[in-house]
């Protein structure tokens, strides 16, 4: 009899154990959820305000989406955690695939807001067009460069569907010269050779899935220049 009833009370110790951990974990739970909540108002709140009292066009929201949680992982200050949205990785997915969409050429930005042409790829439509490096690029599609950041007028001369046209305006030696150009899908190099002293030299600037091709390709080069 003694027995039951010890058992009785562990059995109801255990159930108020049960219901009291329960209870914990409930009001965690909640506490939690309630943080959450007071967060995402904050930010709805945020975005009612910089809609209706912004005096610049705020109607992209994919990218003020994208701005604030691009802030929250950086306020993680985790160097090997970063956000990436989505046309962030389509652009990178058509990186690794050895292929983008451009016009063919290396572009570096200028103090005065300008961009200068470094390198044009052979047998690309900014070759074909008669771009050269060294052109300093003034205007995109009759749009001044340097009202724009670096990485805007960058994607302003590769956005675009293939075979469309952008009219790229440059200064070379004191002219103003106007280059209609064609958008074309363009192999990106990532390994280029040279000989030095009757050594073979291979640089590989990135790893893609053209990458191997290339480097088999200088490598036949220095053997057949060896």
């Amino acid at each position: 009899m003694n027995g039951n009833k010890l058992n009785k009370s562990v059995m109801i110790a255990v159930a108020c154990t049960a219901m009291l951990t329960f209870s914990a974990t409930y009001s965690v739970m909640k506490y939690s959820d309630l943080k959450k909540l007071k967060e995402f108002q904050l930010l709805a709140e945020a975005e009612n305000i910089i809609a209706k009292h912004f005096y610049y066009d705020a109607s992209d929201s994919e990218k003020l989406i994208d701005s604030a949680v691009g802030g929250y992982v950086s306020a993680l200050e985790d160097p090997y955690s970063r956000y990436q949205s989505i046309k962030q990785t389509e652009e990178r997915s058509e990186s690794h695939s050895g292929l983008k969409t451009g016009v063919g050429i290396t572009v570096l930005g200028r103090e005065d807001g300008y961009m200068e042409v470094v390198e044009v790829n052979p047998k690309t439509p900014a070759e074909k067009a008669g771009m050269q490096s060294g052109d300093i690029i003034k205007k995109l599609d009759g749009s001044d460069v340097k009202d724009m950041v670096f990485e805007e007028a960058v994607n302003v001369i590769k956005t675009g569907e293939v075979d469309s046209v952008i009219r790229i305006t440059v200064e070379r030696e004191g002219n103003i010269i106007d280059f209609d150009v064609k958008r074309e899908k363009i192999d990106i190099i990532t390994a280029t050779s040279e000989m030095i002293d009757n050594i073979g030299l291979i640089k590989i600037s990135q790893f893609n899935d053209k990458t191997p091709e290339q480097v088999k390709s200088c490598f036949d080069d220095c053997v057949g220049k060896g």
